[in-house]
C-alpha cells in the first residue's frame, strides 16, 4: 500500500526528529510504501498542493507563524475531505479546535515514538478501510445512453425536474436519469442510506461531504459551483452539514 505523508513544522529540529520517526515507522512496516514530504510552513504546503500533489496523511504543527495548524487544516479540508490530519503541538489548548477540521488525532510534543506508531497504525487501518468501502460506494443510474455507476465522492447533488432526476458531478458534468415511475425519495433511497447524503426540500438531495459552505440562500461546493436552495431547506441542511463535519464522518 502506497501512502504519501506531508509533515509541516516551522521548527527545523522538530521537522528532522519527526521525519526520522516517519522513516523508522515505514521501515518497520514492510507492507507499506511511503513518500514523505517535509514543509517549513503552511504556505509552502499549500503551494505544493497547487501543483496537484495529493497526500493521504498530514502531520501538522499547530503553533506556526502566519498560518497556524488549525487554519491550515481548514484550508486542507476545503480541498480534500478524505485526507487524515494528525496534529502535533506543545500545548493542549487547541484540542477542541482540532475537532473543527475532523483531525484524526492530537499528539503533544515531545512526541512519543510508540504512541505515534500506534496512531499511524490506526490511521493506516482507517485509510485501508476507506479504500475498500470506496469501491462499494457507487450509485447505479440508467440513462438514455446506457448504464452508469456514479461514485459517491463525485456526486454533488441530485435535482428533481418534472419527472426526471439530474445528477450534478464534481467535474461540472451532468447525467439525467430516465422518466420516474415512482417518487423522488424512493429513487434516491440508495443515496440516503449513506450518511453523507441529505434531502433539501422536496427536490434536492445533496452530498454533505462535497459542500464547502451553507448560506441562507445558497450552497457552495468544493469544486467552486453553487446551488440556490429553498428557503425552508436552509436550517435543516445547515444542521445536517454541521453534524456531518463535527461527527467525524468520512
Amino acid at each position: 500500500m502506497l501512502l504519501r505523508f506531508a509533515l509541516c513544522d516551522d521548527d527545523p529540529e522538530e521537522r528532522e526528529t519527526l521525519a526520522a520517526l516517519l522513516r523508522e515507522y515505514l521501515n518497520t512496516r514492510p507492507e507499506l510504501t511511503g513518500v514523505i514530504n517535509v514543509f517549513s510552513s503552511g504556505k509552502k504546503l499549500l503551494d505544493c498542493l497547487k501543483e496537484q500533489t495529493v497526500f493521504d496523511v498530514y502531520l501538522l504543527d499547530i503553533i506556526m507563524p502566519e498560518l497556524n495548524g488549525i487554519e491550515l487544516g481548514i484550508r486542507l479540508r476545503g480541498q480534500d475531505n478524505r485526507c487524515e490530519i494528525i496534529y502535533l503541538t506543545n500545548s493542549d489548548e487547541y484540542a477542541v479546535d482540532s475537532y473543527r477540521v475532523r483531525a484524526f488525532y492530537y499528539l503533544l510534543k515531545p512526541v512519543n515514538r510508540d504512541e505515534l506508531f500506534a496512531v499511524l497504525d490506526r490511521t493506516v487501518d482507517k485509510i485501508s478501510g476507506s479504500v475498500s468501502r470506496k469501491t462499494l460506494e457507487t450509485f447505479p443510474l440508467k440513462t438514455k445512453d446506457g448504464f452508469h455507476l456514479l461514485p459517491f465522492d463525485q456526486l454533488l447533488y441530485a435535482e428533481l425536474r418534472s419527472r426526471t432526476i439530474t445528477y450534478y458531478l464534481s467535474d461540472h458534468s451532468t447525467l439525467t436519469g430516465l422518466t420516474l415511475r415512482g417518487s423522488f425519495a424512493s429513487e434516491i433511497a440508495p443515496l440516503l442510506q449513506n450518511s453523507c447524503f441529505c434531502l433539501c426540500g422536496a427536490s434536492f438531495c445533496l452530498n454533505l461531504s462535497q459542500i464547502k459552505a451553507v448560506e441562507k440562500t445558497n450552497v457552495m461546493f468544493q469544486n467552486g459551483s453553487s446551488l440556490v436552495i429553498p428557503r425552508s431547506g436552509y436550517t435543516p441542511l445547515k444542521t445536517a452539514w454541521m453534524k456531518y463535519w463535527l461527527g467525524g464522518e468520512n
